[in-house]
């Protein structure tokens, strides 16, 4: 098994603890469920351990557990009672929503920007620019979900803009298969199911998506604008004040700089 398919399932089961209330460690200690966007997968951690540095000893005692998935498929479980204190979206649309439910305690607040690219397998070597995903030997273009994900609809906003013509979109529409989210997106491509995905520019930076090989294709950003990425803290959790005081750092100047070693962009 791959290390990105090990991670994927350790972040699967940590998902299942959170969701059903399953403690996965011992202790009183206060518990901050965080509900994030795939494309944190790998910023998140170092944020967390960077906010208890520079914490006080409460916040450094505190339990923080964020589990990952499509920003669309959180609103519907935070809808539906899902247990987090704080919401960190891919797009700032999922996040007013929330907010306009009345289930939050702040209006978004925008942490990053994320940039979609198009990250080819290196055996798909003669995809060189998304022009050439109307290569008859491209089988499978994998995207996140549109309909929940919003990498996902920013990348099929980049193909309708970036291929006029109707019947080539068509073809090229006739391959994609999809992911329930980016970081599954990039799995695809990983995992050989697929010859190149859209995904995020963070994911694509990871170790284990560097370390399969492959090249990241820049898109053009009149195409494909960075989503603008924001976070909310949810009303009636007992770990507000935790949650305010963590949505605090993620939006201060030492967490910019971590955001942009993984490849994002300030608000």
């Amino acid at each position: 098994m791959s290390n990105i398919a090990e991670y994927f399932i350790t972040r699967f089961v940590t998902a299942v603890c959170v969701l059903f209330g399953v403690s996965i460690s011992s202790g009183n200690a206060q518990k901050l469920r965080i509900a994030a966007a795939s494309d944190l997968q790998w910023a998140m951690p170092e944020l967390i351990a960077e906010f208890r540095k520079q914490s006080s000893n409460t916040s450094n005692n505190a339990q923080i557990e964020a589990v990952y998935g499509s920003s669309g498929n959180f609103v519907a479980q935070i809808r539906a009672g899902a247990p987090f204190d704080i919401f960190f979206s891919a797009n700032i649309e999922y996040a007013e929503q929330l907010t306009n439910a009345g289930l939050t305690t702040t209006k978004p607040r925008e942490y990053a920007q994320g940039i979609v690219v198009l990250w080819c397998s290196a055996r798909s070597s003669f995809i060189q620019s998304p022009k050439d995903l109307t290569n008859p030997r491209v089988q499978r273009i994998s995207l996140a979900n549109p309909r929940h994900a919003p990498y996902g609809k920013r990348a099929e906003e980049f193909l309708h803009r970036f291929f006029a013509d109707t019947l080539v979109l068509k073809r090229v529409w006739g391959n994609v298969v999809f992911a329930d989210n980016v970081a599954q997106a990039a799995q695809f491509v990983q995992m050989g199911a697929a010859n190149c995905g859209f995904i995020s520019l963070s994911l694509a930076l990871a170790p284990p998506v560097q370390s399969s090989g492959g090249r990241i294709i820049r898109l053009d950003s009149t195409l494909a604008p960075p989503l603008r990425q924001a976070a909310v803290v949810m009303k009636a959790r007992k770990e507000a004040a935790l949650a305010h005081s963590f949505l605090d750092f993620v939006c201060s100047p030492k967490a910019a700089t971590i955001f942009t070693r993984y490849g994002f962009l300030k608000p």
